[in-house]
Order: C-alpha cells, then sequence, then structure tokens
C-alpha cells in the first residue's frame, strides 16, 4: 500500500487506476477532499491541487513531505467562501466519514468526481451511500477499465453537460465487472446487442464485433461519434421498432458469441430473437420483476451462471 500512516493510503493499483482517467482527461487542475499519499502523487504529478481536510494530524503529516501544497481545514460540511466560486477539471473524494458533503461540495466545484473506496460495503457504506441516495444519478458514471479487477476502488463519475445522457439505467461499473468477466470467461468475439449506451462503447473499446439493435436515432449517433475510429469498424448499428426485423436486417444479421438484451421496453422481442441467435445471452436489469417474467418465459431450461452486477447471464443447455 502507497503511504503507509496516511489512514487506509491508496494501493498501487488505485493509482494506476486513477492514472487511466487522468490520461483521458488530461486535468490541469484538481480539488480534493481528504489529505494524503495521493495529495502528494497529484502535487508530483504536476496538477494545480487544492485539498480540504478535517484533521489535523493529516494536514501535518502531508505539510511534513510537501511544505508548499494547499491544505485548507474545513469542518466537513463547508467550505471556505474564497473557494466556492472556484472551478476544478477534476475532483477526488476520499475524506473522512461521511462523504455526502464532499460529494455535493464536489458537484459544485467541477464536473467530474472521482470516488477512492466506491464499492466498499462496510462501516463507512460508501457505496450504499452513492448508489441508493441519488446524490450522483443526474451523472454518469463511467466505466473504468480496472488494472486489478479483483481489488478495484475507483468510481469516475461525470457530468456531461452538452451530451445527451444514456439515463440513469445505464450500466454501471459493477454491472461491466461481471459483463467483463463472461467476455473474458466464454472468449467473446461478437454480439448482437439489443439498445447502444455505454455498453456498446466498452464492447467496442475491448475489441468485439458489435451488431446493435436501436430504436431511437438520437441514441445511435451519440453512440457513434463516441467510438474511436478502431471501434467504427467493428460496430453496426440498425434502428428497428423493437417488434419485428425488416428482412433487409435480418439477412445481414450473423449468429453470435453472446447476446447483449438491454433495448426499450418491452423486451419480448429482444428475447424471442436472442434465443434464436446465440448460446449465451446476457440480460441487464435482470432481477427486474418484468425480465423476471421474460427468463422464465424464454430460458427456461438454461443454465444461470452468477455474475457480478445487475445483469444475469444463461447459458443454452447442450
Amino acid at each position: 500500500m502507497i503511504g503507509v500512516g496516511l489512514g487506509y493510503g491508496i494501493r498501487q493499483n488505485d493509482w494506476e487506476d486513477i492514472l487511466t482517467i487522468f490520461h483521458a482527461e488530461k486535468p490541469v487542475s484538481i480539488v480534493e477532499f481528504g489529505a494524503g499519499i495521493s495529495t502528494v502523487l497529484f502535487y508530483d504529478y504536476g496538477l494545480h491541487l487544492v485539498c480540504f481536510e478535517s484533521i489535523q494530524r493529516w494536514i501535518n503529516e502531508v505539510h511534513a513531505m510537501r511544505p508548499e501544497i494547499i491544505i485548507e481545514k474545513w469542518d466537513n460540511r463547508n467550505i471556505p467562501v474564497k473557494w466556492k466560486s472556484q472551478s476544478f477539471d477534476i475532483a477526488f473524494i476520499d475524506g473522512v466519514a461521511p462523504r455526502d458533503s464532499q460529494i455535493l461540495t464536489a458537484k459544485q466545484l467541477t464536473d467530474k468526481i472521482i470516488i477512492h473506496d466506491g464499492f466498499h460495503a462496510g462501516p463507512w457504506k460508501i457505496a450504499k451511500f452513492v448508489d441508493d441516495q441519488d446524490i450522483l444519478d443526474d451523472w454518469n458514471e463511467v466505466l473504468v477499465d480496472y488494472s486489478m479487477p479483483n481489488r478495484k476502488e475507483i468510481r469516475y463519475f461525470k457530468n456531461d453537460r452538452n451530451k445527451t445522457h444514456f439515463g440513469n439505467g445505464a450500466i454501471s461499473t459493477y454491472d461491466w465487472a461481471g459483463m467483463r468477466w463472461a467476455i473474458n470467461t466464454y472468449h467473446i468475439k461478437s454480439v448482437l446487442e439489443f439498445g447502444v449506451g455505454h455498453s456498446t462503447v466498452m464492447f467496442c473499446k475491448n475489441g468485439l464485433k458489435v451488431d446493435s439493435l436501436e430504436t431511437r436515432e438520437k441514441w445511435a449517433d451519440k453512440v457513434f461519434d463516441i467510438v474511436d475510429q478502431s471501434g467504427k469498424h467493428c460496430l453496426r448499428i440498425y434502428l428497428w421498432n423493437n417488434k419485428e426485423l425488416s428482412l433487409n436486417i435480418q439477412s445481414l444479421l450473423d449468429y453470435y458469441d453472446l447476446c447483449f438484451i438491454d433495448g426499450q421496453e418491452p423486451r419480448d422481442h429482444q428475447f424471442e430473437i436472442a434465443v434464436q441467435k446465440t448460446d449465451l445471452i446476457l440480460v441487464h436489469d435482470g432481477y427486474r420483476d418484468h425480465e423476471k417474467m421474460l427468463i422464465e418465459k424464454y430460458l427456461n431450461g438454461w443454465y444461470e451462471i452468477t455474475i457480478e452486477g445487475r445483469c444475469r447471464l444463461y447459458e443454452r443447455k447442450r
């Protein structure tokens, strides 16, 4: 662990995950809640840094290493007035619990927030707080390709003011962990997807051949704009009415390693097509009542493989 003596500190893999975000976003400034070895790392990385800390001991320990770092003592509720009009490229949340004021304050100062310990369900209940309290429901959670998926700690959220959001039902980092496990375990190379979104971007980013069926042209255009140039060569998006496939689309579809069901409601026809096109099906929101009914109707007799997140994975019995 990096930074013994400074609280729980951040591990090497946490720092690598943070660097992945930095390389993508290229921040110049950062506001941090909770001083520690991360404060030193941010400063040494060359970021313009302001840190808010409520415990004098951590302030002293960081200043012993880098006395020039700006660290403001605060009460974990209200930052000094002089900082309220400032803006930063990104925020890092790692202060003492509770963290609601840290996140709410960060939302006023930046459009990008990284949360350390974002998956913890222990005494601090950070994961439950973030997921259940709607504090970031109006922001998009950005999926991170973790350096060590079995030791992930970092969650990343963005407020893309100038972009159309995919909605609160979009796949989360939890969901992607299970999805990526399925991709790696079953050596998935091709996907038929119902409903474009973050999943499309991540499938393409991981080198999969993706055919997507989408009902909303706006979302299809948005995804195609986001996917990088290499991914565009592997992506085909077809507009359909969520009821029946045109003969033209039917002639273009293949048999796939995986079908991912996450399209517009109702999803009955998505299930009907999926069982004809693959031996492996991922159902997003598979624990909702309506999806449970469809699973019972169309996937009765398939094996269920338990995975992380809100997806349910089914394999056809051979």
